[in-house]
Protein backbone atom coordinates (compact mmCIF):
# COMPACT_ATOMS: atom_id res chain seq x y z
CA UNK A 1 0.00 0.00 0.00
CA UNK A 2 2.54 2.64 -1.03
CA UNK A 3 1.00 5.81 0.49
CA UNK A 4 2.22 9.61 0.24
CA UNK A 5 1.17 10.27 4.26
CA UNK A 6 -1.14 9.41 6.60
CA UNK A 7 -2.53 10.60 10.12
CA UNK A 8 -0.51 9.00 12.60
CA UNK A 9 2.62 8.49 10.95
CA UNK A 10 6.12 7.54 12.49
CA UNK A 11 8.15 11.33 12.57
CA UNK A 12 6.50 14.24 10.97
CA UNK A 13 3.41 14.34 8.91
CA UNK A 14 4.30 14.71 5.43
CA UNK A 15 1.72 17.53 4.63
CA UNK A 16 0.20 17.32 0.85
CA UNK A 17 -0.86 19.61 -1.36
CA UNK A 18 -3.99 20.34 -3.02
CA UNK A 19 -2.78 18.94 -6.75
CA UNK A 20 -1.37 15.90 -4.80
CA UNK A 21 -4.76 14.02 -4.44
CA UNK A 22 -7.93 13.65 -5.71
CA UNK A 23 -11.18 13.90 -4.61
CA UNK A 24 -14.42 11.66 -5.02
CA UNK A 25 -17.73 10.88 -3.90
CA UNK A 26 -18.03 7.39 -1.92
CA UNK A 27 -20.86 5.02 -2.24
CA UNK A 28 -20.80 3.81 1.29
CA UNK A 29 -23.07 2.72 4.35
CA UNK A 30 -21.03 3.89 6.66
CA UNK A 31 -21.64 7.67 7.65
CA UNK A 32 -18.42 9.59 7.07
CA UNK A 33 -16.33 11.21 8.98
CA UNK A 34 -13.47 13.35 9.72
CA UNK A 35 -10.19 10.71 9.81
CA UNK A 36 -11.72 8.47 6.70
CA UNK A 37 -9.63 8.58 3.60
CA UNK A 38 -9.30 5.85 0.44
CA UNK A 39 -6.59 4.19 -0.59
CA UNK A 40 -5.31 1.84 -3.09
CA UNK A 41 -4.06 -1.65 -1.39
CA UNK A 42 -1.79 -3.73 -3.94
CA UNK A 43 -1.02 -7.27 -3.52
CA UNK A 44 -3.09 -10.07 -2.92
CA UNK A 45 -2.35 -11.40 0.28
CA UNK A 46 -5.62 -10.43 1.75
CA UNK A 47 -7.86 -12.42 -1.29
CA UNK A 48 -10.54 -12.76 -1.46
CA UNK A 49 -11.75 -10.33 1.02
CA UNK A 50 -10.01 -7.26 -0.36
CA UNK A 51 -8.69 -7.69 -4.10
CA UNK A 52 -5.82 -6.61 -5.46
CA UNK A 53 -5.88 -3.28 -6.57
CA UNK A 54 -9.41 -2.50 -4.96
CA UNK A 55 -10.22 1.11 -3.95
CA UNK A 56 -10.78 0.93 -0.06
CA UNK A 57 -12.54 3.10 3.01
CA UNK A 58 -10.49 3.57 5.88
CA UNK A 59 -11.05 5.08 9.36
CA UNK A 60 -8.42 6.68 11.07
CA UNK A 61 -7.62 6.21 14.99
CA UNK A 62 -8.69 2.34 15.51
CA UNK A 63 -11.40 2.98 18.01
CA UNK A 64 -12.00 0.19 20.46
CA UNK A 65 -9.49 -3.04 20.68
CA UNK A 66 -7.53 -3.79 17.42
CA UNK A 67 -7.75 -7.33 18.06
CA UNK A 68 -9.29 -9.31 15.13
CA UNK A 69 -9.62 -6.08 13.30
CA UNK A 70 -8.01 -5.84 9.60
CA UNK A 71 -5.88 -2.52 9.87
CA UNK A 72 -3.07 -0.45 7.90
CA UNK A 73 -0.12 -0.90 9.29
CA UNK A 74 3.03 1.36 9.11
CA UNK A 75 6.12 -0.42 9.49
CA UNK A 76 9.09 1.29 10.51
CA UNK A 77 12.29 -0.79 9.57
CA UNK A 78 10.43 -3.94 7.91
CA UNK A 79 8.61 -4.20 4.71
CA UNK A 80 5.81 -6.13 3.82
CA UNK A 81 7.39 -9.08 2.06
CA UNK A 82 4.90 -9.41 -0.82
CA UNK A 83 5.17 -6.07 -1.88
CA UNK A 84 8.56 -3.93 -0.37
CA UNK A 85 6.31 -1.07 1.10
CA UNK A 86 6.44 0.01 4.58
CA UNK A 87 2.73 0.33 4.74
CA UNK A 88 0.48 -3.26 4.92
CA UNK A 89 -2.85 -4.03 5.42
CA UNK A 90 -3.58 -7.16 7.19
CA UNK A 91 -5.84 -9.11 10.41
CA UNK A 92 -4.07 -8.07 13.43
CA UNK A 93 -3.91 -10.39 16.74
CA UNK A 94 -1.88 -10.05 19.65
CA UNK A 95 -0.78 -11.93 22.78
CA UNK A 96 -0.20 -10.15 25.70
CA UNK A 97 1.23 -11.67 29.11
CA UNK A 98 1.40 -9.74 32.55
CA UNK A 99 4.61 -7.87 33.26
CA UNK A 100 4.67 -6.69 36.76
CA UNK A 101 1.34 -4.35 37.24
CA UNK A 102 0.93 -4.12 33.61
CA UNK A 103 0.40 -5.93 30.43
CA UNK A 104 2.39 -6.20 27.47
CA UNK A 105 2.44 -7.47 23.86
CA UNK A 106 4.55 -11.03 23.84
CA UNK A 107 3.38 -11.11 20.03
CA UNK A 108 1.66 -9.77 17.28
CA UNK A 109 1.01 -11.30 14.13
CA UNK A 110 -0.35 -9.20 10.75
CA UNK A 111 -2.05 -12.38 9.01
CA UNK A 112 -3.07 -12.32 5.24
CA UNK A 113 -6.63 -13.92 4.30
CA UNK A 114 -5.04 -15.76 1.48
CA UNK A 115 -3.05 -19.01 2.82
CA UNK A 116 -0.47 -18.50 0.11
CA UNK A 117 1.19 -15.67 1.92
CA UNK A 118 2.98 -15.74 5.38
CA UNK A 119 1.93 -13.39 8.88
CA UNK A 120 4.08 -11.13 9.52
CA UNK A 121 5.22 -11.81 13.05
CA UNK A 122 6.75 -9.61 15.37
CA UNK A 123 7.42 -9.98 19.22
CA UNK A 124 7.30 -7.91 21.92
CA UNK A 125 10.44 -6.32 21.66
CA UNK A 126 9.64 -5.09 18.18
CA UNK A 127 6.08 -3.40 18.83
CA UNK A 128 7.91 0.12 18.36
CA UNK A 129 8.67 -0.81 15.09
CA UNK A 130 5.18 -0.93 14.09
CA UNK A 131 2.41 1.85 13.61
CA UNK A 132 -1.60 1.11 13.44
CA UNK A 133 -2.62 3.70 11.30
CA UNK A 134 -6.24 3.31 10.68
CA UNK A 135 -9.04 0.26 10.45
CA UNK A 136 -9.81 -1.53 7.07
CA UNK A 137 -14.11 -0.48 6.48
CA UNK A 138 -15.10 -1.56 3.36
CA UNK A 139 -14.20 -2.57 -0.80
CA UNK A 140 -15.28 0.57 -2.51
CA UNK A 141 -14.71 -0.40 -6.24
CA UNK A 142 -13.01 -3.63 -8.31
CA UNK A 143 -9.78 -3.31 -9.15
CA UNK A 144 -10.58 -2.54 -12.84
CA UNK A 145 -12.25 0.99 -12.02
CA UNK A 146 -10.85 3.57 -9.82
CA UNK A 147 -13.20 5.99 -8.50
CA UNK A 148 -14.21 9.03 -10.29
CA UNK A 149 -13.24 12.27 -9.38
CA UNK A 150 -16.28 14.88 -7.27
CA UNK A 151 -16.66 18.15 -7.20
CA UNK A 152 -17.13 18.44 -4.01
CA UNK A 153 -15.87 17.15 -0.76
CA UNK A 154 -14.64 17.80 2.61
CA UNK A 155 -10.87 16.95 3.02
CA UNK A 156 -9.87 13.81 5.29
CA UNK A 157 -7.44 13.44 8.27
CA UNK A 158 -5.03 11.06 5.72
CA UNK A 159 -4.47 10.33 2.00
CA UNK A 160 -1.64 8.60 -0.12
CA UNK A 161 -0.19 7.95 -3.36
CA UNK A 162 -2.98 6.36 -5.66
CA UNK A 163 -5.44 7.12 -3.61
CA UNK A 164 -8.51 9.35 -3.07
CA UNK A 165 -9.90 10.94 -0.17
CA UNK A 166 -13.32 12.17 0.99
CA UNK A 167 -14.52 13.83 3.83
CA UNK A 168 -18.00 13.43 6.02
CA UNK A 169 -19.91 16.52 4.56
CA UNK A 170 -21.36 14.05 1.24
CA UNK A 171 -21.39 14.52 -2.25
CA UNK A 172 -23.09 12.24 -4.43
CA UNK A 173 -22.43 8.28 -4.13
CA UNK A 174 -21.47 6.79 -7.09
CA UNK A 175 -23.21 3.54 -8.41
CA UNK A 176 -21.40 0.41 -7.98
CA UNK A 177 -19.91 -0.99 -10.67
CA UNK A 178 -21.65 -4.23 -11.42
CA UNK A 179 -19.33 -7.35 -11.41
CA UNK A 180 -18.37 -8.42 -14.98
CA UNK A 181 -17.18 -12.38 -15.62
CA UNK A 182 -17.82 -15.78 -14.27
CA UNK A 183 -21.71 -15.16 -14.90
CA UNK A 184 -22.34 -13.06 -11.56
CA UNK A 185 -24.63 -10.59 -12.27
CA UNK A 186 -24.85 -8.85 -8.36
CA UNK A 187 -28.09 -6.91 -8.32
CA UNK A 188 -27.55 -5.50 -4.72
CA UNK A 189 -24.61 -3.89 -3.28
CA UNK A 190 -23.41 -6.81 -1.34
CA UNK A 191 -20.36 -8.66 -2.50
CA UNK A 192 -19.58 -12.36 -1.27
CA UNK A 193 -16.01 -11.99 -1.60
CA UNK A 194 -15.99 -9.02 0.91
CA UNK A 195 -18.00 -10.63 3.36
CA UNK A 196 -15.92 -12.41 6.30
CA UNK A 197 -16.82 -15.86 7.29
CA UNK A 198 -19.01 -15.59 10.33
CA UNK A 199 -20.91 -12.24 8.65
CA UNK A 200 -21.85 -15.09 5.34
CA UNK A 201 -23.09 -17.61 8.66
CA UNK A 202 -25.17 -14.87 9.87
CA UNK A 203 -27.10 -14.36 6.27
CA UNK A 204 -27.19 -18.33 6.07
CA UNK A 205 -29.03 -18.06 9.55
CA UNK A 206 -31.44 -15.77 7.80
CA UNK A 207 -31.70 -17.45 4.57
CA UNK A 208 -33.02 -20.35 6.56
CA UNK A 209 -35.18 -19.01 9.25
CA UNK A 210 -38.20 -20.04 8.11
CA UNK A 211 -37.61 -23.64 8.57
CA UNK A 212 -37.95 -25.01 4.97
CA UNK A 213 -35.50 -27.47 4.43
CA UNK A 214 -33.53 -27.20 0.81
CA UNK A 215 -31.37 -29.41 -0.97
CA UNK A 216 -27.75 -28.15 -1.25
CA UNK A 217 -28.24 -27.09 -4.97
CA UNK A 218 -31.12 -24.92 -3.92
CA UNK A 219 -29.50 -23.46 -0.57
CA UNK A 220 -26.29 -22.38 -2.55
CA UNK A 221 -28.69 -20.88 -5.43
CA UNK A 222 -31.17 -19.03 -2.48
CA UNK A 223 -28.14 -17.13 -0.37
CA UNK A 224 -26.54 -16.46 -3.40
CA UNK A 225 -29.82 -14.94 -4.43
CA UNK A 226 -30.08 -13.22 -1.16
CA UNK A 227 -26.60 -11.79 -1.71
CA UNK A 228 -27.82 -9.96 -5.30
CA UNK A 229 -26.90 -13.07 -7.52
CA UNK A 230 -29.57 -13.97 -10.02
CA UNK A 231 -26.68 -16.57 -11.32
CA UNK A 232 -24.10 -18.48 -9.78
CA UNK A 233 -21.11 -18.77 -11.32
CA UNK A 234 -17.92 -20.33 -10.15
CA UNK A 235 -16.59 -18.21 -7.69
CA UNK A 236 -19.94 -17.55 -5.55
CA UNK A 237 -20.87 -20.94 -5.82
CA UNK A 238 -17.42 -21.95 -3.84
CA UNK A 239 -17.95 -18.89 -1.44
CA UNK A 240 -21.33 -20.25 -0.53
CA UNK A 241 -20.83 -23.71 -0.63
CA UNK A 242 -18.03 -23.24 2.28
CA UNK A 243 -20.12 -21.35 4.15
CA UNK A 244 -23.07 -23.84 4.22
CA UNK A 245 -20.37 -26.85 5.03
CA UNK A 246 -18.78 -24.25 7.91
CA UNK A 247 -22.76 -23.73 9.26
CA UNK A 248 -22.87 -27.79 9.73
CA UNK A 249 -19.87 -27.76 11.37
CA UNK A 250 -20.64 -25.38 14.20
CA UNK A 251 -24.73 -26.70 14.53
CA UNK A 252 -26.21 -23.81 12.35
CA UNK A 253 -27.61 -26.10 9.83
CA UNK A 254 -28.45 -30.19 9.90
CA UNK A 255 -27.42 -32.28 7.27
CA UNK A 256 -30.24 -34.74 6.76
CA UNK A 257 -29.79 -37.03 3.80
CA UNK A 258 -29.40 -34.23 0.45
CA UNK A 259 -31.12 -31.71 2.30
CA UNK A 260 -29.84 -28.78 4.78
CA UNK A 261 -32.36 -26.90 7.27
CA UNK A 262 -31.66 -24.88 10.18
CA UNK A 263 -30.29 -26.83 13.35
CA UNK A 264 -31.34 -24.70 16.25
CA UNK A 265 -33.23 -21.59 16.32
CA UNK A 266 -32.47 -20.19 19.64
CA UNK A 267 -29.11 -20.39 21.22
CA UNK A 268 -30.38 -21.32 24.33
CA UNK A 269 -31.69 -24.75 22.92
CA UNK A 270 -28.11 -25.69 22.30
CA UNK A 271 -26.44 -28.56 24.48
CA UNK A 272 -24.32 -26.91 26.79
CA UNK A 273 -21.31 -29.16 26.31
CA UNK A 274 -21.89 -28.54 22.45
CA UNK A 275 -21.63 -24.32 23.19
CA UNK A 276 -18.28 -24.79 25.52
CA UNK A 277 -16.20 -26.29 22.32
CA UNK A 278 -17.52 -24.26 19.89
CA UNK A 279 -16.53 -21.39 22.27
CA UNK A 280 -13.57 -23.13 22.83
CA UNK A 281 -13.34 -23.31 18.97
CA UNK A 282 -13.62 -19.63 18.12
CA UNK A 283 -10.53 -18.62 20.00
CA UNK A 284 -8.31 -17.84 18.16
CA UNK A 285 -4.33 -19.26 19.81
CA UNK A 286 -4.31 -18.08 23.43
CA UNK A 287 -4.68 -14.07 22.77
CA UNK A 288 -6.41 -12.41 25.79
CA UNK A 289 -9.53 -11.30 25.04
CA UNK A 290 -12.23 -8.81 26.16
CA UNK A 291 -15.60 -11.10 27.66
CA UNK A 292 -17.91 -8.87 26.26
CA UNK A 293 -15.81 -9.39 22.36
CA UNK A 294 -15.67 -12.70 22.79
CA UNK A 295 -19.70 -13.40 23.53
CA UNK A 296 -19.89 -10.88 20.54
CA UNK A 297 -17.76 -12.86 18.16
CA UNK A 298 -19.38 -16.19 19.23
CA UNK A 299 -22.65 -14.99 18.20
CA UNK A 300 -21.33 -14.29 15.15
CA UNK A 301 -19.99 -17.74 14.92
CA UNK A 302 -23.27 -19.45 15.23
CA UNK A 303 -24.88 -16.92 12.94
CA UNK A 304 -26.83 -14.83 15.60
CA UNK A 305 -26.15 -10.99 14.03
CA UNK A 306 -27.11 -9.10 17.94
CA UNK A 307 -26.03 -10.08 20.64
CA UNK A 308 -29.77 -9.61 23.02
CA UNK A 309 -29.94 -9.95 26.45
CA UNK A 310 -30.66 -14.30 26.36
CA UNK A 311 -27.47 -14.83 24.06
CA UNK A 312 -25.35 -12.66 26.40
CA UNK A 313 -26.64 -14.06 29.72
CA UNK A 314 -26.13 -17.71 28.19
CA UNK A 315 -22.73 -17.65 26.95
CA UNK A 316 -21.95 -16.17 30.36
CA UNK A 317 -23.07 -18.66 32.03
CA UNK A 318 -20.70 -21.04 29.57
CA UNK A 319 -17.75 -18.87 30.48
CA UNK A 320 -18.10 -19.30 34.00
CA UNK A 321 -18.53 -23.12 33.69
CA UNK A 322 -15.47 -22.91 31.99
CA UNK A 323 -13.32 -21.18 33.87
CA UNK A 324 -14.24 -23.46 36.91
CA UNK A 325 -13.31 -26.89 34.58
CA UNK A 326 -10.26 -25.12 33.83
CA UNK A 327 -10.35 -25.09 30.16
CA UNK A 328 -10.48 -20.63 30.39
CA UNK A 329 -7.81 -18.24 31.94
CA UNK A 330 -9.34 -15.43 33.54
CA UNK A 331 -7.98 -12.27 34.61
CA UNK A 332 -10.48 -9.37 35.53
CA UNK A 333 -12.81 -9.10 31.86
CA UNK A 334 -10.24 -10.64 29.97
CA UNK A 335 -10.26 -14.15 28.70
CA UNK A 336 -7.97 -16.99 26.70
CA UNK A 337 -8.02 -20.60 26.25
CA UNK A 338 -5.93 -22.61 28.41
CA UNK A 339 -3.26 -24.63 28.24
Amino acid sequence: VPLKAAAGSFGDPQNMGDGDFKWVAVGTKHRLRPGMFVAQVVGKSMEPAIPDGSYCLFAAPVEGTRQGKTVLVQLRDATDPETGERYTVKRYESAKIRDGDAWRHETITLKPVNPAFEPIALTGTDEGELQVIAEFLEVLTPPAAAPPAATTAAPARAAGENAHSKGSDGGAADEEPVAEGDGEEPRERIDAARLDRDELICRVRQFFGDGSPRDREQAIADVAKGLGYERVGSKVREIVDNSLRTAVRRGVLASEGDALKLDVRRIEDYRRDFLKEQFLASLEGKAWKQRGDAIRDFARWLGFGRTGRVIDQTLRSIINGLIREGRLESDGSLIRRAG
